[in-house]
């Protein structure tokens, strides 16, 4: 049996798997973006939640439960990887910050734009992001438009 160590301190939920919910977290955002730089945009870590604590004036976050989204979909049996269009909403909702500029990575703000022009539905809002729900993208935009908005 595997079991996660108790978390101490307030759990937090810093994003889901289509928006980031609290901006001010700049190491989470970044980690997520970072993931995706690292793949070649071709997966992207993100739900994620857990506990943030502060040592020696160091914020040191414990996490939990996240998901991946991947280019070919291949965690979609468990209902949280939704491949491009969850990278697509991601990139949609994140604002680069300080520490993505630290770690080097690009500037996501023209991944953002080609995405807005899609058009994407919005069905819900978390946070300051509105988004849609899998089965209504899938709907209005095809897979190949934001591929192809991710190459570049």
């Amino acid at each position: 049996m595997i079991v996660e160590p108790f978390l101490t301190g307030n759990y937090i939920k810093f994003s889901t798997n289509v928006a980031v919910v609290l901006q001010e977290h700049h190491e989470i955002q970044a980690f997520t973006h970072w993931s995706w730089e690292r793949t070649g945009r071709r997966e992207m870590v993100c739900d994620l939640q857990g506990v943030v604590n502060l040592e020696n004036g160091i914020r040191k976050y414990l996490l939990t439960d996240p998901a991946i989204h991947t280019m070919d979909g291949r965690f979609s049996n468990t209902g949280a990887d939704l491949s491009t269009l969850g990278m697509a909403e991601m990139i949609k909702c994140h604002q680069c910050n300080i520490v993505c500029k630290i770690l080097g990575l690009a500037d996501t703000e023209k991944h953002r734009e080609k995405i807005k022009k899609l058009k994407l539905p919005v069905t819900q809002r978390t946070g300051t992001c509105y988004f849609a729900s899998k089965s209504a993208i899938l709907k209005t935009v095809p897979t190949s438009q934001i591929l192809n908005i991710f190459k570049n």
